[in-house]
């Protein structure tokens, strides 16, 4: 079984926000909030990404989002390929590295890049 990355509650938390960020952006209509929230779930995912220790999204921390998100409304399929897409940027995924995470979730919400 794969250890959690998500070990400390300042963690947990950090990933918390950025969910609630992403559903507040995927739920959201307005082309204009769409892009200022992607900006700021990007900064956040990078704070959090260099604040001291790892952060990867791997099997529990899937399930955790999905289950989240699922709460709330159905998800879209896009949405398994875009934490498929976060789950694998480190393994030179090529779609990461093009797009960015702004790109992908652009992609996600329809916005496209």
């Amino acid at each position: 079984m794969k250890k959690s990355l998500l070990t400390s509650a300042n963690e947990r938390k950090q990933l918390n926000i950025i969910i609630e960020k992403l559903e507040a952006a995927i739920l959201s209509l307005d082309d204009t909030t769409h892009a200022d929230l992607i900006n700021e779930l990007e900064k956040d995912y990078y704070e959090l990404k260099s604040g001291g220790s790892r952060f990867e999204l791997g099997m529990l921390q899937k399930e955790l989002i999905i289950d989240q998100l699922n709460s709330h409304f159905s998800l879209p399929e896009e949405f398994n390929d875009l934490i498929n897409m976060l789950n694998n940027y480190k393994q030179e995924d090529t779609s990461y590295k093009k797009y960015g995470l702004s790109g992908i979730i652009g992609s996600l919400l329809g916005m496209g890049r």
